[in-house]
């Protein structure tokens, strides 16, 4: 469960999978003192620097997208709590 929480977690900060395997692979082999940020944002064997990027940008657009979703629904359920909670 622990591994499927680190997963789910990382998945919604937007990091592929591949960097996540990656991460976990230099985890279970014993390197509990690896630098995990330097394993999750390292390029995976294979991928440029420039594909890397690209990938980042669409992620944090992804994200950013999210937050303003999220934002929209809280700005709705706070003037929603305004109409049926009135000041005293």
């Amino acid at each position: 469960m622990r591994k499927l929480r680190i997963i789910r977690s990382l998945r919604c900060a937007n990091y592929s999978l591949a960097s996540i395997l990656k991460m976990l692979t230099a985890w279970e082999a014993g390197k509990e003192q690896a630098d995990i940020l330097k394993e999750l944002n390292t390029p995976v064997d294979g991928e440029t620097i420039v594909s890397a990027c690209d990938k980042l940008i669409a992620f944090l657009d992804e994200a950013s997208e999210n937050a303003k979703g999220v934002l929209q629904i809280l700005l709705n359920m706070k003037e929603k709590y305004k109409k049926n909670n009135p000041p005293l």
